[in-house]
């Protein structure tokens, strides 16, 4: 058996983020896994657009990779008697959409960043439930533009360095925060290549400013009680007074 054709460039980008070349006919296959996934896709989110199969290639190769990378080696056959319910399927399905790369979608959370204007933006700042952050810090010359899917910090020196951070989330509020000087940061590309790459000074601020949104984080809890409580508070007035204005 053999995973279901696909264009060969979103094939070869599947096989090459996952590994499945390494999937054998002797193993539980993609084919039947794909099957299985598309019909809890198809439950959760109807047939729209082809949505549905995009998800369940896209799930087949996340527990290929979790298989794999099981350090016992374990294979597919040894999970082949697991019943997997619709709803667990779903919600797995659900994890991996948020992951999805969507070219359109880095457009748009760029383009919202240029607006503010600032010089980086984490999706979930503007209502995109995804991983993923876009920046650009080139004070000079042409734009620099960077997308981020998925990004994980590698590395982090032990050497800090203090810059006066703000937030488009935390608008008019500023201080100053301690972070590592440099850092490595590994994440997925618009293309869907893996990339790894050193970040230094301002670059190495704004990437590990935007990781902290996705994990939920503001740079206001790197705070003592006091300011943070102050900067709380005033937030907190802004609300009020933009819903009375509403």
């Amino acid at each position: 058996a053999s995973l279901p054709e696909l264009p060969g460039a979103k094939r070869d980008r599947y096989e090459r983020e996952w590994g499945v070349r390494r999937i054998e006919a002797n193993t539980l296959t993609g084919e039947s896994l794909v099957a299985a996934f598309y019909e809890a896709a198809v439950a959760a989110y109807g047939t729209e657009g082809g949505k549905p199969q995009r998800l369940a290639t896209w799930m087949t190769g996340e527990l290929f990779r979790l298989i794999y990378a099981d350090g016992e080696g374990q294979d597919l056959r040894q999970i082949a008697g697991v019943k997997i319910q619709p709803a667990q399927l779903a919600a797995l399905l659900r994890l991996v959409d948020d992951k999805a790369i969507n070219p359109n979608t880095a457009k748009r959370v760029l383009e919202t960043m240029y607006a503010a204007p600032g010089i980086g933006l984490a999706a979930p700042q503007v209502g995109v439930t995804k991983r993923l952050l876009v920046m650009d810090c080139a004070k000079e010359g042409p734009p620099e533009p960077m997308v981020l899917f998925n990004p994980e910090l590698v590395w982090a020196s032990e050497d800090l360095s203090a810059y006066e951070e703000g937030c488009l989330s935390i608008p008019d509020q500023y201080a100053e925060v301690k972070r590592p000087v440099a850092v490595t940061v590994r994440w997925t590309g618009v293309d869907g290549t893996r990339q790894e790459q050193g970040f230094e000074g301002l670059w190495a601020t704004c990437v590990q400013h935007e990781m902290d949104h996705l994990d939920g984080k503001l740079f206001i809890d790197y705070l003592g009680p006091l300011k943070r409580q102050m900067i709380t508070r005033k937030m907190e007035k802004l609300k009020r007074e933009r819903a009375r204005q509403a």
